[in-house]
């Protein structure tokens, strides 16, 4: 052996060949958007505000949802605010003027593996009495 070697192995740090051990929890996965009934609906809170609610229905419940905000601005609609289901989760997005339709995501609860769609169909009651009593106050906070 020559002076300053070892004979010992370096260790395989890139991760390469191993198992991964961290595999990350399951989450709500909805069933596949074909076999889904997509449903729209509209609804005008006053001349300038509009809700609309985007849902996938699966055996009578609601499996996925998107209920969102608009406001006529210079002849445009605009979204002002937008509460949805993806990545596991309920969630708002923090949306102000110019900013798009992304925004801040705002984490309202995550939707349980087991009976999801339960917890899914009753987020959505709730998402819709959300923005449709906030719309105002909603559509200050965007504006600003």
């Amino acid at each position: 052996m020559q002076k300053g070697k070892s004979n010992r192995k370096l260790p395989n740090m890139s991760g390469i060949g191993q198992a991964h051990t961290d595999d990350a929890p399951p989450r709500y996965t909805p069933p596949p958007r074909h076999a889904c009934r997509i449903e729209e609906y509209p609804i005008e809170i006053n001349a300038q505000l509009e809700s609309f609610s985007r849902i996938w229905v699966y055996k009578g419940r609601v499996v996925d949802f998107a209920v969102m905000l608009f406001s006529v601005e210079h002849g445009d609609r605009v979204q002002v605010a937008r509460i949805d289901t993806s990545h596991g989760e309920v969630h708002r997005h923090r949306l102000t003027v110019g900013q798009g339709t992304v925004g801040e995501r705002v984490h309202i609860a995550t939707i349980p593996v087991e009976n999801g769609w339960d917890f899914v169909d009753q987020q959505y009651g709730a998402a819709l009495d959300y923005i449709s009593t906030q719309a105002e106050q909603l559509y200050r906070r965007w504006k600003q």
